[in-house]
């Protein structure tokens, strides 16, 4: 090429070509094929190659591609072979030394490349390569590495040259840049969806019943929120002496703050179980909603709370006590289908108890009645039953309507029956808890 205007239509075109495959590039390869198939083939040279260090194992990522290779077949193929290797921080060649320190050079011919790096001698003894130049890929005020074109022949590296490989460096740090970003963009998501699983893990339905005999109990939560995967609603089931505390809570939200939230309430509920005994859910929903109601967690939530235990009546007869903060009414299916709702939709939400809304003296209704064995006890969240445009009082009663009539020989197939009625049209977090009481 001349510093004339001739050939200034060939480089723009060369050029622009170029940035539209570099802006496609997805790897570090397909940013060096960019390069090998629309610039420097069109600048004669007969290889490429891309140095990043690699601090951390002190090396040089190395990878280089001929532009022989790079040359388009009949079919239009753009495919180019790129050679990966890691070579020391110590290593001659020039595009290594360039990758490291931020030099360039222009280097006409193979004289002047042995004046330039005289501990390349070997290298060019082994290679055809005349004319090279070498330029460092800078972000910023960063050297993200180099780029290097070799040339079978001598090369006057006029002004325009210059310009060309200039700018086709330039476009080449920036492409490597972009791929940096999405690959920290990538490990953040990643970090936080390991974080996400672990925190969702940790918050998943805790059934400690073993103790208990006859009692088959099965929970599952199911978060709305799949970017991430971490809901507000959360269950329990825990046995304190003779007895099982049934829980289901819901609290505001659907992110990782929600999901601190959550362990807040499940450990405040655990927190007051083991000061206070299950003898009243009320008496636990009251000190639930002490802990929630301090200025430095303000959360809100409902729940609902139920004891079952062996009642006093009839053999094998059992107790529900149930209380609720703001929640849906557990169902309680009996023995010969009947379905009836465990007290009405009831009494206020948790974490309002701080006197700020004028509220001090909150009382919550327990709700008491036996249940004979072979009774299902289902416990829910509202993501059940709230489907848009629909009511919720006949949502509520298809629900019962479901429990009427579903398998009922265990917890499981009661709980599988609920979330195939519910579906995938859930718009909010899903909790389903099921006790067969034997």
């Amino acid at each position: 090429m001349d510093d004339t205007g001739d050939g200034a239509a060939p480089r723009v075109t060369a050029l622009l070509e170029a940035a539209r495959a570099l802006g496609a590039a997805a790897s570090e390869g397909d940013v060096l094929a960019a390069v090998a198939l629309e610039g420097a083939r069109a600048m004669g040279a007969t290889a490429a190659a891309l140095c990043l260090p690699d601090p951390e194992r002190r090396v040089v990522r190395t990878l280089v591609a001929t532009t022989r290779e790079a040359a388009r077949g009949a079919a239009g193929d753009r495919a180019v072979r790129v050679d990966v290797t890691d070579l020391p921080e110590q290593h001659p060649l020039p595009v290594v030394r360039a990758a490291l320190t931020g030099e360039a050079w222009f280097l006409p011919d193979r004289a002047a490349a042995l004046d330039a790096l005289p501990q390349a001698r070997e290298l060019y003894e082994t290679s055809s390569t005349e004319a090279s130049v070498v330029l460092p890929l800078l972000v910023g005020d960063r050297c993200a590495g180099a780029l290097g074109l070799a040339f079978d022949e001598p090369r006057d590296w006029l002004r325009a040259d210059r310009e060309l490989v200039e700018a086709l460096a330039a476009l080449t740090g920036q492409a490597l840049d972009r791929l940096a970003a999405l690959e920290a963009e990538r490990a953040a998501v990643a970090e936080l969806h390991r974080v996400a699983d672990a925190l969702r893990d940790s918050l998943a339905p805790s059934l400690s019943t073993t103790a208990l005999p006859g009692l088959d109990v099965v929970a599952v939560s199911l978060p709305a929120a799949q970017d991430v995967r971490l809901g507000g609603d959360w269950a329990d089931a825990l046995t304190d002496d003779d007895a099982v505390v049934l829980a289901v809570g819901d609290v505001v939200g659907h992110d990782g703050v929600t999901a601190v939230a959550v362990a807040q309430a499940r450990g405040g509920l655990r927190g007051a179980l083991r000061a206070l005994g299950s003898t009243s859910p009320a008496a636990l929903l009251a000190a639930l909603d002490e802990v929630l109601s301090e200025p430095d967690t303000a959360v809100m939530a409902t729940a609902v709370v139920c004891r079952a235990s062996r009642g006093p009546g009839p053999a094998g007869t059992w107790q529900l006590r149930c209380a609720s903060a703001g929640h849906l009414p557990p169902l309680l299916r009996h023995p010969d289908g009947r379905v009836e709702a465990v007290g009405p939709v009831g009494d206020l939400l948790l974490g309002l108890a701080d006197g700020s809304a004028g509220i001090t003296d909150v009382r919550r209704a327990e709700h008491v009645l036996e249940a004979l064995p072979g009774s299902v006890l289902l416990v829910f969240s509202d993501g059940v039953v709230e489907r848009r445009g629909e009511g919720l009082a006949d949502r509520h009663a298809a629900l019962a309507e479901l429990l009427a009539g579903c398998d009922t020989s265990s917890a499981g197939a009661v709980c599988d029956a609920v979330l195939e009625a519910v579906g995938a049209g859930a718009e909010d977090d899903v909790t389903v808890l099921v006790a067969v009481l034997g």
